[in-house]
């Protein structure tokens, strides 16, 4: 094992991350793109309060004709 360590440094063979590693820095990531202006924004996966029903919501919606639809 200490050969193919050596034959391995001598070759400049890249290190590469464990499982744990990549997962530590796909969480780093994630969490990165939550934050705006030094703000942490809630993690959408996770927002359970504040949602409206589409009942109630509906109100909210912008104005959608057929050609809109249809240009896009």
């Amino acid at each position: 094992m200490v050969a193919r360590a050596f034959v391995a440094i001598e070759n400049d063979m890249p290190i590469l991350q464990t499982a744990e590693e990549a997962q530590i820095e796909i969480e780093g990531e994630y969490h990165d793109k939550l934050k705006v202006l030094d703000e942490t924004l809630p993690d959408p996966l996770y927002l359970k309060e504040g949602w409206l029903s589409e009942e109630e919501s509906v109100k909210y919606w912008p104005m959608t004709l057929y050609p809109d639809i249809f240009n896009f």
